[in-house]
Formats: C-alpha cells, sequence, structure tokens
C-alpha cells in the first residue's frame, strides 16, 4: 500500500516478480476514480475489490506494507462543510478496507503501532530514554518561555524539530520544508507561532558521524553518513558519504528492545556518534527511506533483504547476506519496469490531478 509516484514501492514490487512472489499495490488516494468495496452477505464469503490497480491474491495476502497511507484530495465543487464530513467518511472508508485486506496478514508494520504510537517521535523519545539510551536533552512543548528557558540554561547551540517534516507550497507557489533548525530567544517574539505550531527542542549534539540502522525484523543494517550538514544532512545530499558500518552488539540489542517496546517489526533509526563515541538516539522513520543508501552505496544492500523480510512474514527474521547479490536497486533502476514506472506515475499525475493533494505532502524522506 503507497502512494503515486513512490519509486520505493515499485522496487519492492519489482524484486517481489523477479522471484516469482505475487504481489498487488493499493494507492488508496486514487479510490474516487478506482473504486473499491467490501460485501458481506450472511452464509457467503466476504468480497474485497480495491480497485482494478490492485488485482486480488487467491489466498488473500501472506504480508501487507503499509508503506503509505494517503487520502485523496476532496472535490473543490463540494461546500467546505461538506468536504470536511466525505473527508472524515472517506478516511474511515479507506482505513477499515485496509484493516479487512489485511486481516490475518503479517503487517509491517501493525496499524496500531504504526498510526497511534510510534510515528509519534514523544513515544520514542519517551521509549528510548526509558531503556537508558542516550538522547539529546529534550523539551517538547507549545510554551515559548518555556523554550527560552531551554535555551538560556542549554550549553551550546539549541534546534528546533517538527514531529513530521513537511513540504507545501506557500499562497506564492514557493516550495517550502520543514527542517532541523537552529533557534535563539531572537526568533520567538511571536508566542503564537509555537502556540499553535508546537515542537520539540534539543540541545544540539556535535557528532563525528550520523548513522542510519535499517532494521528488518532482527536484521539490523548500519550506513555512516559523513561530509553532512552538521544540523540536517537533508540539505546536503550532493555532497553526503555513505559506507557500510558495523554496530557495536550493545548498541544493536539497544534498537531492537526499543522497536519491541514501540510494536514495530521494521523502521529506519537515525542516531549520532559524538567524538567520544558515544551513540546517542534522534527517532525511528517507521516508514523511512532506506533505498538511497544503496543507490548511493551499493554495498550496502538493502532491496534484497527487505524483500526477503517481507517474503518471510517472520518479525524474528534474521538475513544471512549471499556471496553475490541477486536483486539490487542499480537494477531495478535500469530496468524496462523502472521505464515503466515512471511513464505511469506521470500519466496518473495527469489522469488523477484532482485526486493528489499536493499542496501539503508530508513526507519522510530523511
Amino acid at each position: 500500500m503507497s502512494m503515486v509516484g513512490d519509486s520505493h514501492a515499485a522496487a519492492v514490487s519489482w524484486s517481489l516478480s523477479q522471484q516469482e512472489r505475487p504481489c498487488s499495490l493499493w494507492c488508496p488516494e486514487l479510490t474516487p476514480r478506482l473504486p473499491a468495496s467490501l460485501t458481506l452477505c450472511n452464509g457467503q464469503p466476504e468480497e474485497l475489490h480495491l480497485g482494478e490497480m490492485a488485482p486480488a491474491l487467491p489466498h488473500g495476502p501472506r504480508s501487507v506494507w503499509m508503506r503509505r497511507f494517503t487520502v485523496p484530495r476532496m472535490a473543490s465543487a463540494f461546500p467546505p462543510g461538506d468536504q470536511q464530513v466525505a473527508r472524515r467518511e472517506l478516511d474511515c472508508f479507506l482505513r477499515g478496507l485496509t484493516l479487512a485486506a489485511g486481516a490475518g496478514a503479517f503487517w509491517a508494520n501493525p496499524p496500531s503501532a504504526q498510526r497511534w504510537g510510534a510515528s509519534q517521535k514523544l513515544v520514542q523519545l519517551r521509549g528510548a530514554h526509558a531503556l537508558g539510551i542516550p538522547i539529546p536533552d529534550t523539551l517538547v512543548t507549545n510554551d515559548v518561555e518555556e523554550v527560552k528557558a531551554f535555551i538560556r540554561h542549554s550549553q551550546g547551540q539549541v534546534v528546533y524539530k517538527p514531529f513530521y517534516p513537511a513540504v507545501w507550497r506557500s499562497e506564492a507557489g514557493r516550495e517550502q520544508h520543514t527542517m532541523t533548525t537552529v533557534i535563539d530567544e531572537h526568533m520567538l517574539s511571536d508566542p503564537d507561532s509555537l502556540s499553535f505550531c508546537p515542537g520539540i527542542v534539543q540541545r544540539f549534539v556535535p557528532k563525528k558521524c550520523e548513522l542510519r540502522v535499517a532494521i528488518f525484523g532482527r536484521t539490523c543494517i548500519a550506513a555512516r553518513i559523513d561530509d553532512q550538514d552538521p544540523i540536517d544532512y537533508r540539505t546536503s545530499y550532493d555532497s553526503l558519504q555513505v559506507s557500510p558500518y558495523t554496530l557495536p552488539a550493545a548498541v544493536e540489542r539497544s534498537l531492537l528492545d526499543l522497536m519491541d517496546e514501540l510494536g514495530l517489526v521494521m523502521g529506519m533509526v537515525d542516531l549520532i556518534v559524538t567524538e567520544a563515541g558515544e551513540y546517542v538516539f534522534l527517532e525511528v522513520n517507521e516508514q523511512g527511506q532506506f533505498l538511497w543508501l544503496e543507490q548511493m552505496c551499493p554495498d550496502i544492500r538493502l532491496l534484497e533483504p527487505f524483500t526477503e523480510f517481507l517474503s518471510s512474514a517472520d518479525p524474528w527474521f534474521h538475513w544471512t547476506a549471499p556471496d553475490r547479490p541477486e536483486l539490487t536497486f542499480t537494477e531495478f533502476l535500469n530496468s524496462d519496469a523502472y521505464r515503466r514506472f515512471e511513464a505511469d506515475t506521470a500519466r496518473q499525475r495527469t489522469e488523477y490531478h484532482d485526486l493528489l493533494d499536493e499542496s501539503l505532502v508530508v513526507v519522510d524522506s530523511n
């Protein structure tokens, strides 16, 4: 399950097809044009249809990857009040179909954990703190005065982080991004800016390097990120240096304990390694991007183990790398399947442009 234009979903679909494992891709945001339904009649088996883009699997899915869940944009012809009611009903309908489609299947990740718990950075930070995993000194608030006091009493710089990364277009048409940002008291003159848009305030931790750790079941694959922007590496993709990294066993165990605490079976964990060698937890993106790491450093194999993880339907999955890679992200990018994906994405964005809400796109690109 994903959204239009998601290269991760396309790559995994290709990888599964290369292994002759049937899969079905459903984009909930297209439902108004590609109708879905669930029929329940006494004495008869239920019938579930998810539109022509998602052919039914004969015996139901073994695994469900809830990569992205996006509700369609409402028709502008509806009055504003009607739009609110319709959006709520559509959201409820789509979430119900999602649960029906995956009944009895292995979920990556379980919907209850992904929506209500682990997606909340506050829950993650509390979980790490309770397990004794080092985190930056943190304040979560919408009180400007508390933030000012935190800045005054912190040693060194202080940064602001949003709860969710986002990209949107301003009224002038300019693309806006939320990034980790250094703040000071002079930036807090308008209390409403925080009162209505709270966030996470942390003491900035100087880093030797950053790590992104892909966790699939009990498999941890770490990538070291160097030459990045010292505040937020998403602003410096062109200069990043990515290389394989071996986690200390104790750090790996602590991350798996945190995943268990959060109820997650997969996720992308971001860590800082300090000059003193301390590992500091920042966050876990429960559906974060990971194939860009393999694209930048082919020695970090991620598409193949993730495909095996989904196919295994095993929360205790452990991957042993074969001597030679069998499926790589580079192969997908050079395949006819990728060219079809690009063409289909362009067609869908034209054909279904009225459904795709691109004025505000919540993303998880980091």
